[in-house]
């Protein structure tokens, strides 16, 4: 791969990673009113306010870990660039 593709690659993984962060930040947010909203219901709309910041919850967490891999796709992309190598497959660690 060149180091143009490697380039246009790694921006588009940043841009990625941007999106992915606006996104979890919003979801945060939304999770946090809905936990908010929860406790001003009654009972049954309270149950499913907090099923509803719970899931918005475990959204933001996994979000939070696809922004921690894309990053290291991205220092991976620039280390190889440092080396003037191709980067390495994720998978290929994990190749016996």
């Amino acid at each position: 791969m060149s180091n143009e593709e490697l380039q246009l690659i790694k921006q588009e993984l940043e841009q990625f990673i941007t999106e992915l962060e606006k996104f979890n930040h919003y979801a945060k947010l939304l999770g946090i009113n809905a936990a908010i909203e929860a406790v001003k219901q009654e009972e049954s709309m309270r149950r499913a306010m907090e099923i509803i910041a719970t899931g918005l919850n475990d959204l933001t967490e996994s979000c939070s870990v696809m922004i921690d891999r894309t990053r290291g796709h991205v220092l991976n992309i620039e280390q190889q660039h440092l080396d003037g190598t191709s980067p390495a497959h994720p998978n290929d660690s994990k190749k016996h």
